[in-house]
């Protein structure tokens, strides 16, 4: 599952997630990172991806992460060679 996904399906708050994320083990992490993680704009680190599987029971998993971010890459213009 997508962590925006996951997030909007527990009802939680950008915020709510970067607070479990550092309950978690996450030493630095603001709404704004996690914003980053979800829309793919940034790769999540493995701190970030193992504690997201902890804070959602394994419903987001290292590959709905990475696909995330395969899919923002992606969807990026192609710089000019």
């Amino acid at each position: 599952m997508a962590p925006k996904e996951w997030r909007e399906s527990v009802n939680l708050k950008l915020e709510d997630v970067a607070a479990r994320l550092k309950r978690a083990g996450v030493r630095r992490i603001s709404r704004m990172s996690v914003w980053n993680y979800e829309t793919g704009r940034r790769d999540a680190p493995n701190s970030v991806v193992v504690a997201y599987g902890k804070i959602s029971d394994n419903r987001v998993t290292a590959d709905d992460l990475h696909s995330v971010r395969r899919g923002w890459l992606r969807a990026q213009p192609k710089a000019a060679a």
